[in-house]
C-alpha cells in the first residue's frame, strides 16, 4: 500500500505461532508521515459451522478447555461452535473433519455462507485481505429482501451490484448530494412494484425459485422458517406469499392462521406451494384462507406463475423471461 512504509519487522516468537513487531510508518490525511508500532499474531485463517438440529429446534455445541480463560479467573470450559484452523485443507474438508472430531456427527455438504476477513496466503507482508465491509454489506442487503452481485473482469476489477424491493429508496433521498460524479456500485431495480416472499424449506426449491421468478422480472426474497418471515414482514410487507406447509417448528398452516388474523397483513395474497396431501379439514381451510392451492408435481413453477397472473388488483408486473 503506498500510504504505508514498513521500517522494520522482528519476529518476537515463533513457538506456538509467529508473533512480531513492526516498525512502519502511516501516510496522515495531511500529507505527513506518522511512525508507529504493532504486535501482530498470526494464526492462519480457520473455519466455523453452526449445527442445526431440525427436529428439536437446536443448535449444537461442544466445551472445550481454553488456558486464556482458565488464568482470568475462569473455569476454562468455553461453550463454541465446532471450528479449526485450516492447515493447508479447504475450509470445506477442514469443518467437516472438525465437525465429526469434535461432536460426532458426519455432515456431507457445507456452504460457506459467510467470510468475515481471510488472506488468500499464509505468510508474507504485502499480501491483503478481504475484510469486514463486503459481509456487512451483504446482510444488510439480504435483511432488506435484496440481493447483491457481482461482475469481476481480469486486469479491470469488481463490480458490485444490489438490488432492493421498490419502495424502500424513495425518489428524494435516492438523488446524488452533488453534481460531482461518484463511483458508487449501480443500483438495479428489477421491473416489479412490489416483492415476493418465498417460505420454503428445501434448499434447491428455494433457490430455484427466487431465481425463477427474478428471470420473470419479479423482485423475491427467500427464507426457510416462519420466524424468518416473520421478520421480513415486519422490515416491509411483500405484495405475495409463496408459502411450504411443511415446514421445521412452526408451519405453513400455523403462519397463514397468524396473517389472516393480523390487521395489518391480513389482504396479502397467500399461494400455496405444497406436496402433502391434504385433509378434509385443511382442504377447507386454505380454500377460505389461501388465494390458490399448487402441487409441487409436473410444471408447478409455471402453473405457479399463471396463478400469480390472475391475482386481482396485483402491483407485480410479471415479464416473459
Amino acid at each position: 500500500m503506498q500510504n504505508i512504509r514498513v521500517k522494520e519487522v522482528r519476529v518476537l516468537s515463533d513457538d506456538w505461532y509467529v508473533l512480531k513487531k513492526t516498525r512502519f510508518e502511516r501516510l496522515r490525511g495531511d500529507g505527513t508521515w506518522q511512525e508507529l508500532t504493532r504486535e501482530t499474531y498470526d494464526r492462519g485463517n480457520g473455519a466455523t459451522i453452526l449445527l442445526y438440529n431440525l427436529e428439536r429446534r437446536s443448535v449444537i455445541l461442544t466445551r472445550q478447555f481454553r488456558y486464556p480463560a482458565f488464568v482470568n479467573g475462569h473455569s476454562g470450559m468455553l461453550i463454541e461452535a465446532a471450528a479449526g484452523l485450516l492447515d493447508d485443507a479447504s475450509p470445506e474438508d477442514r469443518i467437516r473433519a472438525e465437525v465429526e472430531e469434535e461432536t460426532g456427527f458426519l455432515v456431507s455438504e457445507v456452504q460457506r455462507i459467510f467470510e468475515a476477513f481471510y488472506r488468500t496466503q499464509q505468510w508474507g507482508n504485502t499480501v491483503e485481505g478481504s475484510g469486514l465491509g463486503l459481509a456487512i454489506t451483504r446482510r444488510l442487503v439480504e435483511l432488506q429482501g435484496g440481493q447483491i452481485s457481482v461482475e469481476t473482469r481480469p486486469n479491470e476489477g469488481c463490480c458490485f451490484s444490489f438490488t432492493l424491493p421498490k419502495g424502500l429508496i424513495s425518489p428524494a433521498t435516492a438523488q446524488p448530494r452533488s453534481s460531482a460524479p461518484t463511483h458508487a456500485a449501480p443500483i438495479s431495480v428489477l421491473k416489479s412494484d412490489g416483492y415476493v416472499l418465498i417460505v420454503e424449506d428445501d434448499g434447491a426449491t428455494r433457490e430455484f425459485l427466487r431465481d425463477f421468478l427474478t428471470k420473470h422480472g419479479l423482485n423475491a426474497r427467500a427464507v426457510a422458517t416462519v420466524p424468518e418471515a416473520r421478520r421480513a414482514l415486519s422490515l416491509m410487507p411483500p405484495d405475495l406469499v409463496v408459502l411450504d406447509l411443511i415446514l421445521p417448528g412452526e408451519s405453513g398452516m400455523q403462519m397463514l392462521k397468524e396473517l389472516r388474523n393480523d390487521d395489518r397483513d391480513r389482504d396479502i395474497p397467500v399461494l400455496i406451494l405444497t406436496s402433502k396431501d391434504l385433509t378434509l379439514s385443511e382442504q377447507n381451510f386454505l380454500r377460505q384462507n389461501a388465494n390458490s392451492v399448487v402441487r409441487k408435481d409436473g410444471s408447478w413453477h409455471e402453473t405457479l406463475l399463471d396463478q400469480m397472473r390472475r391475482l386481482p388488483q396485483s402491483r407485480l408486473m410479471i415479464t416473459e423471461a
